[in-house]
């Protein structure tokens, strides 16, 4: 099916082995663009999602009207993690809970993001995709060591053992900003589906579909599809943001 009308969709799916489904996203139309955003929960006893249905509340309830958009994002991010903060305080089922995020602002000047987490924004460029966030994973510091390869690290048990997440003590986002081309793109999405598909499959299967004429939606369901076909592990969330 052809939907190239549609150029911002997110879908999210629990996946075939997980019994919840403890990631949430958001697409929110603001004056100036759109909010983007994925959480993935951390938290056992449900937890995870309620800790990411606190942040990305805080995210669609947040005042973006101002003319700084980075500080904007901050504060909601600080909201979020309020949030958190005061839904587990006295609640021993809830103790530890905390959630990953990774939010964007896509507006005509600067594309700013700010990331907690092994959630990701990617941004696909002149047929080329490149991950702007870096996950705060165990992981992630041994590839930077050189230790691991990331193909290694794809299959390693500890692979998703997270350094940072909202609702740890001294959250520290990593946060950003970069000048987009007209016709860019940006993939927000959880390790769902980083998991099953790497970084050069993301982007074949995007290429393959943008040639075919598919539009937000169709491209969303490809990539959720090859996720699923790969075991589906974790749950799965894409959100997808096509200029134009």
């Amino acid at each position: 099916m052809n939907d190239s009308g549609v150029r911002v969709w997110g879908e999210t799916h629990r996946g075939q082995v997980r019994p919840e489904n403890q990631d949430r996203f958001l697409i929110r139309k603001i004056r100036q663009g759109h909010i983007l955003a994925v959480a993935d929960g951390v938290g056992g006893n449900g937890g995870g999602a309620v800790a990411a249905r606190a942040v990305i509340s805080a995210v669609r309830d947040f005042d973006f009207s101002g003319t700084d958009l980075e500080r904007e994002l901050r504060l909601a991010l600080g909201k979020g993690e309020k949030k958190i903060r005061e839904k587990s305080a006295g609640q021993p089922d809830l103790a530890g809970m905390g959630t990953t995020l990774t939010l964007a602002a896509v507006t005509e000047g600067p594309i700013r993001w700010i990331h907690v987490g092994d959630t990701r924004l990617y941004r696909l460029s002149g047929g080329k995709l490149t991950q702007v966030t870096t996950d705060h994973t165990f992981i992630q510091d041994l590839i930077d060591d050189g230790v691991l390869s990331p193909e290694q690290a794809g299959k390693h048990p500890l692979r998703n053992v997270l350094e940072r997440c909202v609702g740890m003590d001294g959250t520290r986002p990593d946060s950003g900003r970069f000048h987009a081309g007209e016709d860019d793109g940006f993939l927000l999405c959880s390790d769902g589906l980083t998991r099953h598909l790497s970084n050069r499959e993301i982007a074949s299967c995007l290429e393959k579909g943008l040639a075919a004429g598919s539009g937000a939606k169709a491209l969303v369901r490809e990539l959720m599809a090859a996720a699923l076909a790969g075991g589906g592990e974790d749950n799965i969330t894409v959100v997808l943001y096509l200029a134009g």
